[in-house]
């Protein structure tokens, strides 16, 4: 798996910031955990009837800006495509990831190599951090964003999403259709060639939009 680009600078708050992974702290038992709302119960039933495999993951005590409503930790993917490691991200995060897995990324896979997708080797999932600039906080800290560093197929292959011209044309071929495919799943789409932070993985996002996706 590839490693994570490094942290930004950390929200200001009070007290220490957690270190950037993909996985952020430990669920707070210590008092009953809400019941989610029915908008967010519709949610789940969709991610039952994909295959998503997840469990409820509340999250800690975060800085002013950090923290998504009702998160899951979802570790498995429809067609029992892995999560690695498991990440933690909204419900309709976690939907969107199951349903381009489902009609875009594993049929792309399945085409251009002839072997069935396996896992994807996620870099980033909930974070509490600010964007690159640092004026805001990033999506990740709202557990509303996933990077991609690689996928493995089932035959062994591991397919790194890196500037990918001078691989092999199938490599080129399946990068250039997972992000042509996820510019309308998701609201933001930015990979090899957008800019020196996102050389080496993709970035898929929810964030909210006036206008049409962001793809790059």
């Amino acid at each position: 798996m590839l490693a994570m680009p490094s942290p930004a600078q950390a929200l200001p708050q009070t007290g220490p910031v957690p270190e950037p992974r993909p996985v952020q702290g430990e669920a707070d038992t210590s008092q009953p955990a809400a019941k989610p709302p029915s908008e967010e119960l519709a949610c789940r039933t969709r991610l039952d009837a994909l295959g998503v495999v997840y469990t409820e993951h509340p999250l800690p005590d975060e800085p002013e800006g950090c923290g998504g409503a009702h998160p899951v930790l979802v570790e498995m993917l429809p067609g029992g495509v892995a999560l690695r490691p498991a990440g933690v991200l909204t419900c309709p995060m976690a939907e969107a990831t199951a349903r381009y897995v489902r009609d875009h990324a594993a049929p792309a896979v399945r085409d251009v190599f002839d072997s069935d997708l396996a896992a994807i080797d996620q870099v980033s999932a909930y974070v509490c951090r600010s964007r690159r600039s640092g004026d805001k906080p990033s999506e990740h800290a709202r557990a509303n964003a996933l990077d991609w560093g690689a996928l493995e197929l089932k035959d062994g292959t591991t397919i790194e999403i890196i500037r990918h011209r001078r691989i092999d044309r199938r490599h080129a071929r399946l990068v250039g259709r997972l992000r042509d495919a996820a510019c309308g799943p998701f609201t933001t789409v930015l990979g090899p060639g957008t800019d020196p932070d996102h050389a080496d993985h993709f970035h898929f996002d929810l964030a909210t939009r006036r206008g049409d996706a962001y793809c790059r």
